[in-house]
């Protein structure tokens, strides 16, 4: 005996899945290949963050047994500011890099909150969530650089995790080939002073003149 048609129906809507469960099921995949990617850069973040302090200690260590091999002041003040200067540019570098980890950190942390919530779907915690835009985050962030935003972290932690002792030690470091020619730096810094009086003097004698 034929089943009724109304059966019929039935069957098909509760074998073939809904268009409701077909576009979360697409979601939490769009979600899941986000939360790969994230997890990959912050890999990737932290093994640049130690490049960047292997090329640090590189430099600190060539560049002061150069100039501790100078007797000539200017050359060593060349090579030790000039050093200074690179091991600043590598420590806001890699501040640039604790920021973005940051980003993606919180970003990867509002996902699995996410995945929490999919597993749940009655629960009262339920709400909805954005689909997956940290590109747009991280265009918008470099955007307002120049101002603070809630989602950057705190300059005191972001100055920690960017490890500024290890930077502030090396600082040390590249500026110790200095300390040998300090008689000389007083010298100069005493010729400087009296350059600077010498260049001042004649203004306030010709203004003393002119009245």
């Amino acid at each position: 005996m034929p089943s009724p048609p109304q059966d019929d129906h039935r069957a098909k809507s509760r074998s073939a899945p809904s268009a409701e469960d077909a576009g979360a099921e697409d979601l939490r995949k769009r979600l899941t290949d986000e939360y790969k990617i994230l997890q990959d850069k912050m890999d990737k973040i932290g093994g640049f963050r130690f490049t960047i302090k292997g090329w640090s200690v590189t430099a600190v260590i060539a560049a002061t047994a150069a100039a501790s091999t100078v007797r000539s002041l200017l050359t060593t003040a060349t090579i030790s500011f000039g050093l200074a200067a690179l091991l600043v540019f590598f420590f806001f570098f890699e501040m640039e890099q604790v920021r973005l980890s940051w980003l993606f950190g919180n970003r990867a942390r509002r996902l699995e909150d996410a995945f929490i919530r999919m597993d749940r779907p009655r629960s009262k915690l339920q709400r909805p969530f954005p689909v997956p835009y940290i590109a747009n985050e991280v265009v918008m962030a470099a955007r307002g650089a120049r101002r603070r935003t809630a989602a950057d972290p705190p300059r005191r932690i972001l100055w920690r995790n960017a490890d500024i002792y290890f930077y502030v030690v090396l600082l040390f470091l590249a500026l110790m080939p200095l300390a040998p020619h300090y008689a000389q730096i007083g010298e100069r810094m005493i010729q400087l002073s009296v350059a600077l009086r010498h260049a001042v003097r004649p203004d306030a004698s010709s203004g003393g003149a002119k009245k």
